[in-house]
């Protein structure tokens, strides 16, 4: 039940990123309508409706890309842009210029089902998992092999080689 409260969050809301504490039940937030702020919630308060359309601002996943991108395009037109190097600046305008999509749906979907199968592998289990839209990651850390940061679109094959 929490897992289809995260992919609503994603899919539905102005999260953009989600750390997902399965030790701790803390669930951090990143929203595009506070970009710079952290939030905590208890795992245990997002299984609760009114909470959820309380603390989180609504937004269709093709509108939060689009606010992604005008962030962007404004923070290029900033006198505050002009204290980044040439290279630095034209590698930030190549990536705008080129950001389409934050997420294929079924990718994400893919890792918010199967994130369950991590916490029960012989030997080890998921601590974390950070799910990040606006880079299309996820980093997994583990109890004892360290951390896996992987694009979306290999998550897949991590799966089916590990579980």
């Amino acid at each position: 039940e929490l897992l289809d409260v995260i992919l609503f969050l994603l899919l539905s809301t102005g999260v953009y990123r989600i750390v997902i504490g399965l030790n701790n039940g803390e669930i951090k937030t990143s929203s595009v309508f506070d970009p710079f702020n952290v939030e905590v919630h208890l795992a245990e308060d997002l299984l609760v409706p009114d909470y959820v359309f309380n603390h989180f601002g609504m937004i269709a996943l093709d509108e939060k890309e689009a606010l992604i991108k005008r962030y962007y395009e404004m923070l290029e037109h900033d006198h505050a842009f002009e204290y980044l190097s040439e290279e630095w600046q034209g590698a930030f305008h190549a990536r705008n210029e080129s950001m389409k999509q934050l997420t294929d749906e079924d990718e994400l979907r893919y890792i918010i089902e199967h994130i369950p199968a991590l916490r029960n592998l012989e030997g080890y289990y998921l601590r974390s998992a950070v799910i990040n839209l606006f880079n299309s990651t996820i980093s997994m850390s583990f109890n004892c092999d360290g951390t896996q940061i992987m694009s979306h679109k290999k998550f897949r094959a991590f799966i089916e080689e590990y579980v």
